[in-house]
């Protein structure tokens, strides 16, 4: 008999893998402390040797590794309990649908950075919604060490209603600004955004005022890959995909190192080396990752986004790339964060310069 008790959310997903967001399979414990699949973080360290999650230095050969006996059974046990049998994938997809259904009210922060999808990155904060706030590190801990999960949108002119939830890890102010490393998860609909005044428990009873939105988690439709047509219909996608792509994925690895660098950190090479179409997560979160790199018009982006079906947001993407067989040149194929882009640009920059003084020197004397 499997007992009723409720198992708190958060404690499921302290026993999901990082990689592919289901529970821990043949787990791996790594010299850092972070645990992933066996699978997950094998095909990971073949493309970067770093652990995804703190981006640590792996050394060690994931092979050597042993499974993490007591996170196995406690995982096998948690399956027990919640009665995953028979399409684990399945049922776990339907258990957090219907736990992430229920609207939440959460603060919005703003950026005007490239955000991508079930990443871990780094984001500096739009700064008319913080200019209440003194710029002082321990404050800023002190007023975000509470905000554990919010949603995280783009600022634009026009008032869009698509963010991401997204995990707090950290909050510094460099150079004057205000800058988070966050986890980005779902993509969520926004209504009701209104500011809201909060109060620092400190001596001087500080007031601040953040934005906070109804944020609801877009239902996602589950995708049956053994279902052959549909099998058939995302291999397809996802060959035609790369047949645009890898041309331009084999030049960058040449010549681009900046650009090589952060599409490898965003794991746009990883989930094009594996085989997507055979693990549906793996396969919503390239779904995802795609439009927030490509070198596509907002519109477009924003179309693809908020799509609640893998296959409709791959068939978007290869119309969208279609465009991308007249050029041959990849840095207008992808698109990279504006700080990536302004320390490549300042790289190319003294790349052509420094050249052309010493010619010129060689010349004069």
């Amino acid at each position: 008999m499997i007992d009723s008790t409720p198992i708190p959310k958060f404690f499921q997903q302290e026993f999901e893998c990082s990689l592919c967001l289901t529970f821990l399979t043949n787990p791996i414990t790594i010299p850092c402390g972070h645990t992933f699949c066996k699978e997950c973080i094998t095909n990971a360290v073949k493309q970067i040797p770093r652990c995804p999650t703190c981006r640590g230095t792996i050394t060690i050969e994931i092979k050597n590794l042993k499974e993490n006996l007591l996170i196995k059974s406690t995982v096998n046990e948690l399956k027990r309990h919640l009665n995953i049998t028979s399409n684990p994938e399945k049922q776990q997809f339907q258990d957090k649908q219907g736990i992430n259904n229920q609207p939440e009210k959460l603060i919005i922060l703003y950026t005007t950075e490239v955000i991508t999808p079930y990443q871990y990155q780094r984001i500096i904060l739009e700064k008319e919604q913080l200019k209440s706030f003194l710029k002082n590190q321990e404050l800023m801990k002190q007023i975000f060490a509470n905000i554990k999960k919010f949603v995280i949108a783009l600022k634009s002119k026009n008032n869009q209603d698509i963010g991401y939830l997204a995990q707090l890890q950290l909050v510094q102010i460099i150079k004057g600004q205000i800058t988070a490393q966050i986890l980005t998860e779902d993509i969520v609909e926004l209504s009701n955004k209104e500011p809201t005044e909060f109060q620092l428990n400190n001596e001087e009873q500080t007031k601040y005022i953040l934005p906070i939105a109804t944020a609801k988690i877009l239902e996602e439709d589950y995708i049956d890959l053994k279902d052959n047509d549909t099998f058939y219909q995302i291999s397809t996608l996802i060959q035609q995909i790369k047949d645009v792509l890898n041309p331009f994925i084999l030049q960058i690895s040449d010549t681009q190192s900046e650009l090589s660098k952060y599409l490898h950190q965003s794991g746009l090479f990883m989930y094009l080396s594996l085989e997507v179409e055979k693990d549906w997560k793996s396969l919503k979160r390239l779904s995802f990752l795609l439009p927030s790199l490509l070198n596509i018009d907002r519109t477009q982006k924003n179309n693809i986004l908020s799509q609640n079906n893998c296959i409709q947001r791959l068939i978007l993407i290869n119309k969208s790339i279609q465009k991308f067989k007249k050029t041959s040149n990849p840095m207008i194929v992808f698109t990279m964060n504006r700080r990536s882009l302004q320390k490549s640009l300042f790289f190319q920059f003294w790349l052509i310069i420094i050249p052309l003084l010493f010619a010129y020197l060689l010349i004069k004397f």
